[in-house]
């Protein structure tokens, strides 16, 4: 069941509460990040890393993956084929405990997330004006 919400920079912390408390409890959880360039996707894990520690979040572009404090991994797999990932090691940190936060996942990678029964969650980001409009799924 999806669930929209439509708000404003300053009200992202209504769309936060909604993905903590559908990801509650689970050991190791993949938030994966759908939406254009500059939709939001960073400025999202910014605000929900901001509810857990005091660390700086940035784009991981140039890195693959950043680390934050409480076990949070932050992905930004745009441009990378799946084969670069497996060879740079990808599946190494999805094995980690904690939550996985994974911008422009590929269909393959999607797919065998879901082989691998990983807990899945969707957020579908799109810019509207002054606000954006979240899908959680």
């Amino acid at each position: 069941m999806s669930e929209q919400i439509v708000v404003g920079l300053d009200e992202i912390g209504t769309v936060v509460k909604k993905v903590q408390a559908k990801i509650e409890g689970e050991p190791r959880q993949f938030i994966l990040l759908d939406g254009d360039l500059s939709s939001g996707k960073t400025t999202f894990v910014k605000h929900f890393v901001a509810t857990h520690s005091d660390s700086t979040v940035t784009s991981p572009t140039f890195s693959l993956v950043h680390e934050y404090a409480d076990n949070i991994f932050h992905y930004d797999l745009y441009q990378k084929s799946y084969e670069e990932l497996v060879a740079l090691g990808i599946w190494e940190y999805f094995d980690k405990e904690g939550l996985h936060f994974v911008e422009w996942a590929s269909e393959k990678l999607r797919e065998d997330l879901l082989a691998y029964h990983a807990k899945i969650l969707t957020v579908q980001i799109q810019h509207r004006e002054n606000k954006r409009d979240y899908t959680i799924s």
